[in-house]
């Protein structure tokens, strides 16, 4: 009917009606013709958005692959490097005192001559020994050995009355078990210090004349992990009560049902602190954090966002998650390097801070007008890019969060960054490359307790071994149990460090 009505000379027409019908029906054709013709366009500008997009991510995935993970511009200024000052966010705590850090055990060998050759080759006569030596080093390794100790307690009686007394035996850990609490503390330390799985420790120890299997390893675990728990509650209360704690999360699976949970992790330079859950509800976020008043460092993921309505709690979020937005989005748009540039002088003028005083200065006078080059920066970008893109994401990113970005201006105590928790989850993520996963709730709690006791040693530059062995014996004793901080700082003979504490 179109192409009869477009082909008729409508000029000489004198019926109103047919007029009307075919003006109608034209009208309705066009609309029909140009509604078609928006979703074809919006239809290849979704296509182009798509190619752009991935075009982007082949970019990117080749960077990754081909040149190196390291998120570092190409262009580095020779004149200004990055001064070498450990960050006051970061400095442990505990400082060992000289002599105090672990060293090699070292033993003295000396060599004599034969008898046959204490006499000079030249004239034959005897030699006389000098007081002094040809010095020379060499590191050797000792063989670790598995050794079955037979305890004998002698027993007494009374000659008056026949009453017996039997001499006291070893602490163990478990009652009638036929290990040692080192050997607990060994296998522990072996698989969650060093991501070494108990089937591995297994065959080591069948090597070494030691049968044993992997259940009984696991058991061994368990009830050392029980002993240490009273020392994880007072971890996460000494976490809490300091002025900074960064929180984040990373996936961990339950082998047995195949099931997905996570291991959230609360951590600051006094402590770390894992629990394990099979949710990533934001729920999990506010029971972690139960009781605590403070800035609260983290990304942006939507579980966190709750606490920007909680009075008790300042939200930061981390810049180090903003630069790798726009470092990502270099590849397909180069202009996302500026921002780049513009986010590395704040953490360069970080640097140049020793303590807590330099930090509010720099961060007022210095690192204030950073803020204000990139708030100027950002709103000329609008209009300029597209949302679905790389770049166009990172802007929105900046833009959405702006406050929680940028608010690190005017409290000196808040890092820049949650990079301290997302390097202390890396203790699980190795264990994930190594044992897969956990294979009940129960030994992901097990975990738990290991990684927070090892990590938290670690952060104060304390054996975790022996902490370990020295908690385990003060709870068989009934004796009052400390923090891997308060241990080290009592094993050195420190005085409070009160850079961090809350009075």
């Amino acid at each position: 009917m179109l192409e009869m009505t477009l082909m008729m000379d409508v000029s000489k027409e004198t019926n109103v009606q047919f007029l009307r019908h075919s003006h109608k029906y034209l009208q309705e054709k066009v609309i029909e013709l140009e509604r078609t013709l928006a979703e074809t366009r919006a239809k290849n500008q979704t296509d182009e958005e798509l190619c752009a997009r991935l075009s982007e991510d082949l970019l990117l995935l080749r960077k990754k692959f081909f040149k190196g993970g390291r998120e570092t511009l190409k262009k580095q200024n020779p004149d200004k490097p990055r001064p070498k000052v450990n960050l006051p966010h970061n400095q442990c705590p505990v400082v060992a005192p000289e002599g105090q850090e672990c060293e090699l055990a070292s033993e003295e060998v000396i060599h004599s001559l034969e008898a046959s050759d204490a006499d000079c080759d030249s004239c034959s006569e005897p030699m006389k020994k000098m007081e002094s030596f040809e010095e020379s080093c060499e590191i050797a390794v000792t063989e670790r050995k598995y050794i079955l100790r037979r305890h004998k307690r002698e027993k007494f009686v009374c000659r008056q009355c026949n009453k017996l007394k039997t001499a006291s035996g070893p602490q163990k850990l478990i009652s009638g078990g036929k290990f040692s609490l080192d050997m607990a503390v060994q296998v522990a330390e072996a698989k969650f210090s060093h991501h070494t799985p108990l089937e591995r420790q297994r065959k080591a120890m069948l090597q070494s004349g030691l049968r044993t299997d992997t259940k009984t390893l696991y058991r061994l675990t368990e009830y050392l992990a029980g002993h240490l728990d009273p020392a994880v509650i007072l971890i996460r209360s000494q976490i809490l009560s300091q002025r900074y704690v960064c929180l984040d999360e990373t996936r961990a699976k339950i082998l047995t049902g195949n099931s997905n949970g996570y291991v959230w992790c609360l951590s600051n330079n006094f402590g770390a602190y894992f629990q394990y859950e099979l949710t990533r509800s934001g729920k999990v976020a506010r029971e972690i954090l139960s009781g605590y008043k403070g800035p609260l460092i983290t990304d942006a993921y939507s579980g966190y966002l709750q606490f920007k309505e909680d009075p008790r709690i300042e939200l930061f979020f981390c810049l180090s998650h903003l630069r790798r937005k726009f470092f990502d989005a270099i590849a397909g748009n180069p202009r996302a390097e500026e921002a780049v540039d513009l986010i590395d002088q704040i953490f360069i003028l970080e640097h140049e801070a020793k303590d807590f005083s330099d930090v509010a200065m720099i961060r007022r006078d210095k690192s204030s007008k950073v803020v204000q080059k990139i708030d100027l920066w950002r709103k000329r970008q609008q209009g300029t890019y597209l949302k679905s893109s790389r770049f166009g994401e990172a802007i929105q990113y900046l833009n959405n969060h702006w406050t929680e970005l940028t608010k690190f201006i005017n409290n000196p105590f808040a890092p820049l960054d949650n990079n301290l928790v997302e390097r202390i989850l890396r203790d699980p993520v190795m264990g994930r490359k190594n044992f897969q996963g956990f294979r009940t709730i129960n030994g992901a709690d097990v975990a738990m307790t290991f990684y927070t006791i090892i990590r938290s040693c670690k952060l104060v530059r304390l054996d975790p071994g022996l902490y370990m062995r020295s908690m385990a014996l003060a709870v068989m004793d009934g004796k009052k149990i400390q923090t891997p901080y308060d241990f080290a700082r009592q094993l050195y003979g420190q005085t409070d460090k009160e850079a961090l504490l809350i009075n």
